[in-house]
């Protein structure tokens, strides 16, 4: 929930960034439901031609999809529309009325009607919030350190510079020279 979430977040400030002759969106429910007309929506925002074998994949499956790739196994089947709205039945009734209640918004701005579950007990808030938060969290401290990463890494001219033996071969900083020990003679 709270992944699903994130990303829908994480979407929408992309999608506005972008704007819209940049990005297109597509419910997997629609797909399934009405793939022919799905796909030649995604084609018509490519400038592609649509061909009637898209919306069969396992055509192309065999081919396409070698078969260590198990998390793609149900592309070498038909199309299988009960897999739309399987939530219903995967999920508990309180975590149907947990989602309804702190992704409402976000459920009816991409087209879905809430389940109409009463309010979720305020432990289950609780929880549900404080893994939002961790998550939330997590995913800006990665960000932090890839961006962190990036600026230490070497651009082109000191890759170039390190790559070559002569750069490699001398010190980072120079030698400083032997301080000259003093005169221990008193007058």
């Amino acid at each position: 929930m709270a992944t699903w979430a994130q990303v829908m977040d994480a979407t929408r400030r992309y999608a506005r960034r972008l704007g819209s002759d940049s990005w297109h969106e597509l419910r997997f429910e629609d797909l399934v439901a009405d793939p022919e007309v799905q796909l030649r929506g995604v084609c018509g925002f490519f400038g592609e031609a649509y061909a009637p074998e898209m919306s069969e994949p396992y055509r192309v499956a065999e081919v396409a999809v070698p078969a260590r790739k198990t998390w793609h196994r149900r592309t070498h089947g038909a199309l299988d529309a009960s897999r739309a709205g399987n939530w219903a039945t995967r999920l508990t009734p309180a975590q149907i009325a947990l989602c309804d209640d702190v992704l409402a918004d976000r459920l009816i701005s991409h087209g879905y009607e809430l389940a109409g579950a009463v309010r979720p007990d305020p432990a289950e808030l609780l929880r549900y919030r404080h893994v939002e938060v961790l998550r939330r969290a997590a995913h800006a401290k990665r960000r932090m350190l890839d961006r962190l990463a990036r600026v230490r890494e070497p651009g082109p001219v000191a890759r170039q510079l390190m790559a070559t033996s002569e750069f490699r071969a001398q010190p980072a900083c120079p030698a400083q020279p032997e301080p000259r020990p003093r005169s221990s003679t008193r007058s």
